[in-house]
């Protein structure tokens, strides 16, 4: 992928506006499907700025040869791998440019991203976030959701009206987020008492305190692995980071007692409804020891005796029956299929989208 020249004269002469953030480890064909992408956002002064946690694997010598035929890259390679959290904070730390974005080296931008979000921040000076749709997609091209296709409209939000429409699932991605830099002056860097969540507590902390813009168009995709963190991580990184996320959010000195109490209500609902759905799936994984975990949780925390009965019972009856084990997991796998297969209208819209991974 190659920049016009128009595009190639307007990133060399003028300094770069915004900043792409990419943290990567050991994954050099796909780091460079990611580099490519943030490349080919035409138009834009930029500047992409690979974080390598001391891969051993060739990605130097990959993002070298990138960097000879488009001068908007730059290379920082860590003597030691410091860790995925620490690689962002890295990186966020040493943003210098007024907008950033933050791209995981196995997600991708789509083209025109970049214009559309500077355009509506250029329009708005007082918005300080832009948030585009992030497709999610399976290992397969599989279209798995579109998040911010359930909000009720486009345009400007703020405070309790932007935060009640972030909860249940449908808070921006940030690989679609822009960023203006200033914001980092009262919001600050990511929490890392937060745990596997600090990237949503970070875009919440923005939209509990500032303006932001929400757009429907799809501007990125993230990808999904079985193998990912997010999908193995232990109950540990997910709580009580929650709680301190949901902390975070309540001490935004903008909300008031009644949004504080409202928010509130919706962020732990949120953790209840996750927790028992990480439960569901790790009973199908045989993972008993974090259902048995997570499961007290229910119990101790949101005082959810019906949750934490059911679940009980389940753990139970999975690890006493390998025949009850392998029909639960069975009806497990057979039921997200079918809420796959059931999105339709979603691959109908985004399922073109899929090529950019090739």
């Amino acid at each position: 992928m190659t920049l016009p020249a128009k595009a190639e004269h307007l990133v060399s002469t003028e300094k770069p506006l915004i900043t792409t953030i990419i943290p990567t480890y050991q994954r050099p064909l796909l780091l460079k499907r990611a580099i490519l992408s943030a490349v080919g956002q035409d138009g834009v002064a930029r500047k992409i700025c690979v974080y390598d946690n001391a891969s051993e694997d060739g990605t130097r010598e990959l993002v070298g040869s990138l960097a000879e035929a488009h001068q908007e890259i730059e290379y920082f390679c860590h003597p030691a791998n410091i860790g995925g959290f620490a690689n962002f904070q890295f990186g966020l730390s040493r943003v210098d440019t007024p907008y950033f974005n933050f791209l995981s080296d196995d997600d991708l931008l789509l083209p025109g991203f970049y214009s559309k979000a500077l355009a509506d921040l250029t329009s708005h000076p007082d918005v300080m976030m832009w948030a585009g749709t992030t497709v999610r997609v399976d290992h397969s091209g599989r279209i798995y959701d579109a998040r911010l296709e359930g909000w009720p409209r486009e345009g400007i939000y703020s405070g309790v009206e932007g935060l009640e429409c972030m909860t249940r699932g449908r808070a921006p991605i940030w690989t679609g987020v822009v960023a203006r830099s200033k914001v980092l002056q009262t919001v600050g860097l990511l929490d890392e008492e937060v745990g596997s969540a600090s990237d949503l507590d970070w875009i919440l902390r923005i939209a509990a305190q500032h303006r932001f813009f929400i757009s429907k168009i799809p501007v990125a995709i993230l990808t999904l692995h079985d193998n990912s963190y997010s999908e193995n991580a232990p109950l540990s990184a997910f709580w009580p980071g929650w709680l301190k996320m949901i902390q975070n959010i309540l001490a935004a000195p903008t909300l008031s007692e009644r949004d504080r109490n409202l928010v509130g209500e919706l962020l732990c609902a949120d953790a209840k409804r996750m927790l028992f759905r990480r439960v569901v799936r790790a009973l199908a994984m045989e993972n008993y020891d974090y259902a048995k975990d997570a499961t007290r949780v229910q119990k101790e925390y949101f005082r959810d005796g019906v949750s934490y009965r059911t679940l009980t019972i389940l753990r139970s009856l999975c690890m006493k029956s390998s025949f009850f084990q392998n029909i639960y997991a069975r009806i497990y796998h057979m039921t997200e299929t079918a809420l796959l297969k059931s999105r339709q209208e979603l691959r109908k819209r985004h399922g073109h989208l899929a090529q950019h991974l090739q």
